[in-house]
């Protein structure tokens, strides 16, 4: 029973997949997806605010996108982590879960430590390829740049690296989800994460954003 289940997930993610490149080819400036099955496996892939730092399990973002969504998503965030850190894992994990949609939000800790936007830029395109590669769909989360003038003023705006790169990978960008929390100090923890109420804000907002896409 396991392995037909298996190989319809693997079935239908075929079809999705052919079903993106149609559209792609047809250089639609909004994008739009099969819609995916109620057994399909999401994989939230990022840092710290992916992973739910300074709020209960249960509150992190990707939980109650489980919630909202009905579907299985499984969170692995790593508190910390880099867009190279992330791009060496991504494969095994890939591998572990075999999901239909990968959500990549990498890239803040690259900014807090003053790392060269066009190699994170770099990172995140090996991501998108690597997530393709094995036939799942490839989102991308727009992280802010976190300037110091724009965490002392509370006035976080997405980097742009993430909207060129969503452009020319032709993948579901995510904007403003993580900067529209962090611009509200009710929403957040510090300067750079939110707290429960936040977190459940940003997972309304991929909610939303992959509903409009047709992949909810």
């Amino acid at each position: 029973m396991q392995n037909n289940g298996r190989m319809r997930r693997e079935l239908i993610k075929g079809i999705l997949i052919m079903g993106m490149g149609l559209l792609v080819s047809c250089g639609s400036p909004n994008k739009t997806y099969n819609k995916l099955p109620l057994d399909a496996i999401i994989l939230a892939f990022g840092d710290s605010i992916t992973y739910g730092y300074n709020a209960p399990r249960e509150a992190s973002y990707p939980a109650i996108l489980s919630d909202l969504s009905g579907m299985e998503v499984i969170n692995r965030g790593i508190s910390g982590e880099k867009a190279f850190e992330g791009r060496i894992r991504l494969q095994n994990e890939l591998e572990t879960y075999r999901p239909e949609l990968v959500l990549i939000e990498l890239g803040g800790n690259d900014f807090l430590a003053r790392r060269s936007e066009n190699l994170v830029k770099e990172d995140l395109r090996a991501m998108i390829g690597e997530v393709k590669v094995h036939g799942a769909i490839p989102v991308l989360i727009a992280v802010p740049e976190f300037s110091m003038t724009a965490v002392v003023l509370g006035m976080p705006s997405d980097a742009s690296l993430y909207r060129e790169l969503a452009k020319e990978e032709e993948v579901l960008l995510i904007s403003n989800a993580i900067g529209d929390v962090l611009k509200h100090e009710s929403l957040r923890s510090d300067q750079i994460h939110p707290n429960s109420a936040g977190y459940y804000q940003l997972a309304e907002s991929v909610y939303e954003a992959l509903k409009k896409a047709g992949l909810l």
